[in-house]
């Protein structure tokens, strides 16, 4: 599945950097947790173009605390590229400072993973359908850790989760709905956070960045670094 190996080189530095570039501000303007915690939700995989403007200018505007200056430069953003905002890694860099925000203050299960080298802690074998609000803690002290998320398709029943996991791309798209994957980064020693809208079925998760950080060396889940858990 090289679509996430290939985006953790490059998230590595332009989230860290999106993150030092958005300060936190508090009391900027009047929250509205209500309206906020329902845009987020809208920014889906499967959201349309008019889905994603509504969607982010209510995070703007209703956004408050932290969120308030990702929230505005997220929009800023989208109103010079559109759509295609989030094939900008940028953009995942406001949003998981939004979503630390999500995590504190919206509807949802909590969920807490830690990644060390080189295993996940902190995910249940099962979690309810619906929204799930993910804090990524990389507690390593060196190497940078990320956590893909995606479903499997039936077709994967039965199927080595390391297996599918070596295949590329192209034939990976027939088991598993990478469409609809999400992922956070974290540098050691950090959190990231992201928030996904859990369908009944069996996801499989895992970390794509290269051992130490170079492409040459194999991917973390080689090292262990990936799981299941079923939604129900």
């Amino acid at each position: 599945m090289q679509r996430f190996s290939l985006r953790a080189a490059a998230v590595a530095s332009i989230v860290a950097a999106a993150a030092v570039a958005v300060p936190q501000a508090v009391g900027a303007q009047t929250a509205n947790p209500t309206a906020f915690c329902a845009a987020r939700a809208q920014l889906g995989p499967s959201a349309s173009p008019a889905q994603l403007k509504t969607g982010i200018a209510t995070l703007a505007q209703s956004a408050g605390g932290t969120a308030v200056e990702p929230a505005t430069a997220l929009e800023s953003l989208y109103a010079k590229k559109g759509p295609k905002t989030f094939n900008s890694d940028k953009a995942f860099g406001y949003l998981s400072s939004i979503d630390k925000y999500v995590y504190d203050t919206c509807p949802g299960t909590s969920v807490a993973v830690t990644a060390s080298d080189y295993q996940f802690d902190g995910i249940s074998s099962a979690l309810p359908s619906g929204t799930a609000k993910i804090k990524f803690t990389n507690s390593s002290p060196k190497e940078d850790h990320e956590i893909a998320i995606f479903r499997l398709l039936p077709e994967a029943e039965g199927m080595d989760a390391l297996t599918l996991l070596k295949m590329p791309e192209k034939k990976a798209a027939k088991y598993a709905d990478l469409d609809s994957a999400v992922f956070t980064f974290a540098p050691a020693g950090e959190d990231g956070y992201t928030v996904t809208d859990l369908e009944p079925g069996t996801y499989l998760y895992a970390c794509f960045i290269p051992v130490g950080g170079k492409n040459k060396n194999a991917p973390h889940f080689m090292e262990g670094m990936y799981g299941t858990f079923t939604v129900s």
